[in-house]
């Protein structure tokens, strides 16, 4: 099974629980396909498989509930949401609880999650986080980018993986899209951590750097502004060189630290 086949058209149910409230049913897909199977000579270790399986089902919940959920709700208002923009208020307002992750064989998987969407009021606090959306965007862009490029090469390797016509550079070609796509997988968790009810850091200053490392000299990865929250990824501050730092995870999903000076738990 190649790309070309992975589609959104994995079963999946939605209970509506009440009119203010949105419930996914536990969705359970054994993976099976050739496309989901452990290969680690193109990359797709168990971990790999895992990532991949959380992805389609992250995205598989947040499609069906934009559609069900989401786009009535901000139509009611008079907004009009476009099917990404949904989807991407829908993955922030979902709480995704993992189940058992339970290897079936040497190369299958089988995978369970859950999201549950809470009440109207969540939304616009998501809509309004342009930081989470336009980066959420611009991810799932790039995974489809990453598809399209990559379509003709999946698609030759699984036709022909038992042959001498796979060669050493389609495995590396293969092994190259995998680690872009491991890396995208990993912000995208980031961001439902950012997402998760419970502690988080609030911004005190305006215009803060949020490093790469705990130094004034680590690259600069966004600038964060008065009152933006952070999700704590410890919770305890470090001191190096004479500084107070905290790790922590920004809207965008990217995991750096911002000086202790500028954030305060948040109420």
């Amino acid at each position: 099974m190649g790309l070309k086949s992975l589609t959104l058209g994995l079963a999946l149910a939605l209970l509506i629980s009440a009119p203010l409230t949105t419930e996914a049913s536990v969705y359970e897909k054994e993976v099976s396909v050739e496309f989901n199977k452990i290969d680690t000579q193109i990359g797709k270790t168990v971990d790999f498989v895992e990532l991949q399986n959380h992805f389609i089902v992250k995205r598989d919940l947040a499609s069906f509930c934009a559609r069900d959920f989401v786009k009535p709700a901000f139509s009611k208002k008079g907004i009009t949401l476009s099917n990404e923009e949904a989807q991407a208020v829908a993955f922030g307002a979902m709480q995704l609880e993992n189940g058992k992750h339970t290897s079936t064989g040497d190369d299958e998987y089988a995978y369970k999650a859950k999201g549950v969407v809470y009440e109207e009021w969540e939304l616009p606090g998501v809509y309004e986080n342009k930081k989470f959306m336009q980066a959420y965007l611009a991810l799932h862009k790039e995974v489809a980018d990453i598809y399209d490029a990559y379509v003709a090469v999946v698609d030759f390797y699984y036709d022909n993986k038992n042959s001498p016509r796979i060669d050493a550079k389609t495995l590396e070609s293969l092994k190259e899209m995998n680690i872009k796509l491991t890396s995208i997988y990993r912000t995208l968790e980031n961001m439902e951590l950012f997402w998760q009810h419970g502690t988080k850091l609030v911004l005190t200053g305006d215009d803060v750097n949020f490093r790469s490392a705990p130094s004034i000299n680590s690259e600069v990865l966004d600038s964060l502004r008065l009152n933006e929250e952070l999700y704590p990824v410890t919770g305890e501050v470090l001191e190096i060189e004479g500084r107070k730092w905290v790790q922590a995870i920004n809207a965008k999903g990217q995991e750096g630290y911002v000086s202790a000076d500028y954030v305060q738990l948040a109420n």
